[in-house]
């Protein structure tokens, strides 16, 4: 009878744990989650072999006096995607998200943003040091920021980012790596996304898991 009641039990953990996590793996038109894809002349965001592929085409800028003047030639916004995440923004959770660079340089800003608008996020970009790169947080009009090494290589390079929200403070690793610590953030709406300038970059895969709260452990 123990052992039934055991066997039992591990099942409810076992479909909690599942029901809990939600995974976005972009397969038809508009992906598990009803993304809102466009292909521009400059800007696009489509789903293509089970990826989101985002690109945005490069600005271009005349240099005067060994570029201390710039004169903008062709400036092109970030290209930004967003969606209504399932998830329950005022409980903990974490979004674990796959980035594939094709090439990584450091005019290729790319990141994940945590509302409709891109005020707020999570920006990486390749610093001048190689095996570098800096990470700067984005969040209710204050910056933060952070430099992460890693061994990657220059094409089809992995990001793999993770982010915890846990009690109103959000914790961010890069690779493994830890960018940013309890850091102060309140989410106010479930709308996050992409946004990627100046390059191409794909999503892979984007997990959630709602975590269970003191009354339901």
């Amino acid at each position: 009878m123990r052992r039934l009641i055991c066997i039992v039990s591990i099942v409810v953990l076992f479909i909690s744990a599942v029901s809990a996590q939600k995974v976005e793996n972009f397969q038809g038109v508009s992906g598990s989650w009803g993304w809102e894809t466009f292909d521009g002349r400059r800007n696009s965001a489509i789903i293509q072999d089970g990826q989101m592929v985002m690109s945005a085409q490069r600005s271009i800028n005349y240099c005067l006096f060994f570029c201390l003047i710039r004169i903008p030639i062709r400036q092109v916004p970030p290209t930004m995607i967003t969606t209504q995440f399932p998830v329950d923004v005022s409980r903990d959770f974490t979004v674990r998200t796959e980035f594939l660079l094709p090439r990584l340089r450091a005019d290729i800003p790319f990141g994940m943003i945590f509302d409709e608008t891109g005020a707020d996020g999570i920006l990486i970009v390749r610093g001048n040091r190689r095996n570098q790169s800096r990470v700067t947080l984005f969040s209710h009009g204050t910056r933060y920021h952070h430099a992460i090494t890693y061994r990657l290589p220059n094409r089809n390079a992995m990001f793999t980012m993770d982010v915890l929200n846990r009690d109103g403070s959000l914790s961010i690793d890069i690779n493994g790596v830890t960018a940013f610590m309890g850091v102060n953030h309140r989410f106010t709406t479930p709308t996050m996304g992409f946004m990627v300038a100046g390059g191409r970059m794909r999503v892979q895969e984007v997990v959630i898991h709602q975590l269970p709260t003191e009354e339901e452990d």
